[in-house]
């Protein structure tokens, strides 16, 4: 059975890594649709110098990943082919191994129409030559990445930010690849990762059919483990992975010299539709808005909404993370139905 390789990237504001991106799936996909949600940098100059690439425009203006990857699937659907669907992001890379590999090509061709394949997401940590490996709670992951479009599911429209990047259906009947890997550069730059785990917990919080204390402390506590940033085990990246790679990838810059990022703007711009109460709860008050304010030329007044018992939660997240892990699952239960 013969097929087109498609890769869907949705993006807003990916011109730092475009560039590296665009250059490493380019050397396997056959086409990559990217989905532009109103980015003011590069992004769209970049695509264009890449002739694999079919840009599409996300015109919705606030972050909603379900959309933007029904957007990209549906324009994948326009190639008259049977299509291999490869769900990235624009941060991160299918590791080296997968150029070429004929036990990797086997898989592809006896994937059934129905199914799809799960790799294991590598977060790279400080630079290309180093990995998270400990117990971190995004590293021992496994995640459906590719599958075989039949064209007949669809994503449920629900408010999302992040998943899942593929309809569910396709998720029913997988295959795990434990050789290709999916490395992931968002740990490299870690105050950029920081500033979008923010503007995530506000969306995310935005975006909640219920907004009771428990969804906020369930918020709080998914994003949290990404700034505790201590007693983590690194191992070198293994050569295999990156390769080839290595030449395009040691002449990007990752650090990026602006002392704000785009992530801060646009968590602005919702404070500034919405006002700064209704967040007051949310663990996004480690930065100066104010500063940011100023710098991205926004007239707009973002006092601290918290008093002092939030203040007081927000710095003590840390233990009530230690908490959790040693409450019985039972306990919790309860929890959760007397806080709905």
């Amino acid at each position: 059975m013969s097929y087109k390789s498609i890769v869907l990237t949705p993006v807003k504001n990916e011109g730092r890594i475009l560039d590296l991106f665009l250059s490493c799936v380019s050397m396997r996909a056959d086409y990559i649709i990217i989905a532009d949600q109103n980015s003011t940098d590069n992004t769209f100059y970049i695509c264009k110098k890449y002739p694999k690439v079919i840009y599409i425009k996300n015109e919705h203006k606030w972050l909603n990943m379900s959309i933007a990857r029904q957007l990209l699937l549906d324009e994948a659907r326009k190639i008259p082919w049977e299509n291999m669907l490869f769900c990235l992001d624009a941060d991160e890379i299918l590791s080296w191994n997968v150029i070429n590999n004929k036990d990797f090509e086997h898989c592809l061709v006896h994937l059934k129409s129905w199914q799809s394949i799960q790799l294991q997401w590598i977060m790279l940590r400080g630079n290309i030559n180093h990995y998270r490996d400990d117990n971190f709670i995004w590293w021992n992951i496994w995640k459906h990445f590719i599958f075989m479009d039949d064209r007949k599911y669809n994503f449920n429209l629900t408010v999302t930010t992040s998943e899942p990047r593929m309809p569910e259906d396709y998720m029913k009947d997988s295959m795990i690849l434990k050789h290709i890997k999916n490395l992931h550069f968002q740990f490299i730059d870690i105050p950029r990762m920081l500033s979008k785990q923010r503007r995530y917990r506000v969306h995310d919080f935005l975006n909640s059919t219920s907004k009771s204390f428990l969804t906020i402390i369930e918020i709080n506590m998914m994003y949290f483990i990404t700034k505790y940033n201590y007693n983590f085990h690194l191992s070198k990246t293994p050569k295999e992975w990156l390769n080839n790679y290595e030449i395009t990838i040691k002449d990007h810059d990752f650090d990026n010299k602006k002392w704000y990022y785009w992530y801060e703007k646009d968590t602005l711009e919702v404070f500034k539709q919405y006002g700064t109460y209704k967040f007051r709860w949310l663990d996004i008050r480690d930065i100066n808005r104010n500063e940011v304010a100023k710098k991205a030329v926004i007239n707009w007044d973002f006092t601290d909404p918290r008093n002092r018992i939030i203040k007081i939660y927000h710095k003590c997240q840390f233990l009530l993370e230690k908490i959790r892990g040693i409450v019985p699952q039972w306990v919790k239960k309860i929890l959760a139905r007397k806080l709905k």
